[in-house]
């Protein structure tokens, strides 16, 4: 849909806020929602056809959404979530519904029932995020008002299919959506926190963390966030600014990857780890919250057995500052929920899989979140810092899934069930074929995917076909078919 900007505000927010009793601190949750897409059918990626992706794979992601945002344990929720990956709507018919019309129309409907085949045809042109805003009513959490950024197709011509959504029980005083090229448009959101400003800033930068092309895409997506936070930062130097979402960077993307001249997050936007730092004017403005943890605490995503923190929170020099809007030192966390949205043995993400009639899993990221205190009176004053962050001797270190934890599965185990998608077990099969690679285990024949290319070569040289192999797997589906994916070397026994 040709649609520039949706901000969608919930009225009934404001009244009373403050005098309601609530808590001297907020809560800020990210959250990437791995592909939140509607019902209408109509969509850039095939998998979101009508006939590939119906009203209960959303009731379920839908669910399980609502199931993490409460498992915050906030009452109400998070005060200000920023989410990724919800679908750029692409309905033709166009149109920005109300959220507290639709609220309210379906007040005494469950969103079960909203859900149920035949839609209605006003319920299958709704947007995803306000179905959101369904599944958080019905569970008690909110009310939130939300701003959607724009998602016009970018410079480079092609069509946008996720944008990024802010939701906030704070009120939000204004929103503009910053284009990038290559990437989505970067939210910004004011807002009101008792009577101070907060500028939330809601990114998701090109993918490919490793890749030197994207990181020059991923410069220019630098570039505009970087321009705006000065024009910012030169008005008030201790302006309340956050910056949030999936950057597809790493912390430490500078030493990570050495072959890159120059990084988007750490060299051109500024993100660092000395949080000391900040209280020297002439220093740096930005600090990562990711060096508030233990160095192998530091993960929201796996890519080839190795964690990765392609999440962030970034805080600016103002949140240290007493007057305003401040950071509560050492409250940022993941927020990993072992059986649920990660494996209960090895913490990975237990992602989104369209498999059987409902779909199963979660997202391919867990959440970070933190908290923040409201403005005092006093004058500007430095927070107290306990045990300071700091690059030394922490940044470049990489952290792998250790495969002395990951169990056996049992012989007599079928592999096909919904409840093992996503997770990773010991295994001893044989080989079915080479090609396509395929393993015999019991009655089950499953393909193995293999991402990195000189392992599967090394693998195809190694194996033969009806020889006996042992090794780790993760249990996952493409495009609905089941298969077995083998993430690293020394998953081969």
């Amino acid at each position: 849909m040709g649609l520039t900007r949706r901000f969608l505000c919930l009225l009934f927010l404001y009244h009373g806020f403050l005098a309601a009793g609530w808590s001297r601190s907020f809560t800020v949750l990210v959250l990437n929602a791995e592909h939140l897409f509607d019902v209408d059918g109509v969509s850039v990626f095939p998998e979101f056809s009508a006939e590939r992706y119906g009203p209960e794979f959303l009731l379920t992601k839908l669910r399980n959404l609502t199931e993490v945002v409460g498992a915050t344990g906030v009452p109400g929720g998070p005060e200000i979530i920023l989410f990724q990956e919800f679908e750029a709507d692409q309905t033709p018919s166009g149109g920005s519904p109300d959220p507290l019309s639709v609220l309210e129309a379906y007040a005494a409907v469950s969103l079960e029932e909203m859900l149920r085949e035949p839609l209605d045809e006003a319920v299958r042109n709704l947007p995803v995020e306000v179905f959101v805003l369904k599944a958080f009513a019905d569970a008690g959490l909110g009310p939130y008002a939300v701003s959607v950024g724009a998602h016009q197709d970018d410079p480079t011509g092609r069509t946008i299919a996720h944008t990024n959504v802010t939701f906030s029980r704070l009120p939000i005083l204004g929103s503009r959506t910053h284009p990038t090229a290559g990437a989505r448009g970067i939210l910004e959101v004011v807002v009101k926190v008792g009577d101070a400003p907060l500028h939330v800033f809601n990114n998701h930068w090109k993918s490919g963390a490793g890749d030197p092309g994207m990181e020059a895409i991923r410069m220019g997506n630098a570039r505009v966030l970087r321009s705006r936070l000065d024009q910012i930062l030169e008005i008030d130097p201790l302006a309340d600014i956050l910056v949030g979402g999936d950057f597809n960077s790493q912390y430490d993307q500078q030493l990570r990857y050495p072959a890159m001249a120059r990084t988007a997050l750490n060299d051109e936007l500024g993100s660092q780890g000395d949080e000391a730092a900040l209280r020297d004017p002439d220093g740096p403005d930005l600090y990562n919250l990711w060096y508030e943890l233990e160095v192998d605490a530091r993960g929201s995503d796996i890519y080839r057995n190795e964690w990765g923190t392609l999440m962030h929170l970034i805080v600016s020099r103002g949140l240290y500052a007493r007057g305003g809007v401040s950071y509560v030192d050492n409250s940022f966390s993941v927020l990993r929920l072992p059986g649920r949205n990660a494996d209960p043995v090895t913490g990975v993400p237990i992602r989104w899989q369209p498999i059987g009639s409902d779909g199963y899993g979660y997202f391919d990221h867990l959440p970070i979140l933190a908290r923040f205190a409201f403005p005092e009176r006093p004058e500007p004053t430095w927070i107290d810092l306990e045990d300071p962050g700091t690059e030394e001797e922490t940044a470049g270190v990489r952290v792998a899934v250790p495969i002395d934890r990951v169990v056996a599965l049992p012989a007599d185990r079928i592999i096909q069930d919904p409840i093992l998608l996503g997770r990773s077990f010991r295994l001893s099969a044989e080989v079915e074929s080479l090609h396509p690679l395929m393993v015999r285990r019991g009655g089950e024949k499953l393909p193995i995917w293999i991402p990195d290319p000189d392992l599967r070569l090394d693998v195809l040289a190694r194996w033969k076909e009806s020889a006996s192999v042992d090794f780790v797997a993760t249990v996952s589906t493409y495009r609905g078919s089941w298969q077995l994916v083998i993430e690293a070397p020394d998953w081969i026994r």
